[in-house]
């Protein structure tokens, strides 16, 4: 993977994981976004450090954390960032279909990019290009 390539991706994933920090900074009531509304899978009528909510808020700020670590993997080129990528992904659906109404196309790109880690993963090593393993083989020899 070309470094450009990687560092794009690293930095998509970044900037998705910072959109999560909206749902944290919102269920916490320490900002308040008209984009994000009440959530759509929870009981109605809960009340801002409701212990429900501050769980899913969490659950927001874990996303964001993991989606920062997936990035830094891919560009850093690590054996494990397509797995927390993945992962990434995963929390970051959980989170996202909860406010189902307001984060629809957070969990769409979520989906997508869970479909592309599980690929990659699936694939074998996929942190390093054919021509840079080419190089490491004959490299140690």
């Amino acid at each position: 993977m070309s470094n450009r390539l990687r560092w794009g991706i690293g930095a998509l994933l970044v900037l998705h994981g910072a959109i999560h920090l909206l749902g944290f900074l919102s269920t916490f009531d320490l900002a308040r976004f008209e984009q994000l509304g009440a959530p759509t899978l929870l009981p109605s009528g809960l009340e801002p450090g409701d212990p429900l909510l501050l769980a899913f808020g969490l659950v927001w700020l874990v996303a964001f954390l993991a989606f920062v670590i997936a990035g830094a993997g891919v560009v850093t080129q690590a054996s494990w960032a397509w797995t927390v990528t993945g992962i990434a992904a995963g929390i970051s659906l959980a989170a996202t279909v909860v406010w189902w109404r307001d984060a629809w196309i957070g969990a769409a790109v979520s989906a997508v990019v869970l479909v592309v880690a599980v690929v990659v993963h699936r694939r074998g090593d996929a942190t390093l290009d054919r021509g840079h393993r080419a190089g490491a083989m004959e490299g140690s020899r």
